[in-house]
């Protein structure tokens, strides 16, 4: 195998720093996992989303209940921050791709 294989040609893209949307659409992404990771542990820990009841564990549910964490473990402020990153980035996206009509 030669050398010149694996030097990048002078037409390939160089690497750039990532963009603000880039960056909007990477938090996005995370806002998604911890949707997921919430429906996960809801299906298997639902006492994280409902407050804990009586029994055993309720010491370790209320705990975990009220940590200052919610965000990762209960959906609903990674939904909204997910839609609201969807509305920005896509419409930048669409802005930034519209043909320009000034002349």
């Amino acid at each position: 195998m030669s050398e010149a294989m694996y030097r990048p040609s002078p037409e390939s893209p160089r690497q750039s720093r990532p963009t603000p949307a880039g960056l909007l659409d990477g938090v996005r992404g995370l806002a998604a996992i911890a949707v997921v990771f919430s429906h996960v542990l809801l299906l298997y820990y639902s006492e994280i989303h409902y407050g804990p009841g009586h029994g055993d564990d309720a010491g370790l549910a209320l705990g975990i209940f009220n940590s200052p964490f919610t965000f990762i473990y209960r959906g609903g402020a990674a939904v909204m921050l997910f839609f609201l990153l969807s509305g920005f980035v896509l419409t930048l996206a669409c802005i930034h791709k519209a043909p320009s009509n000034r002349h």
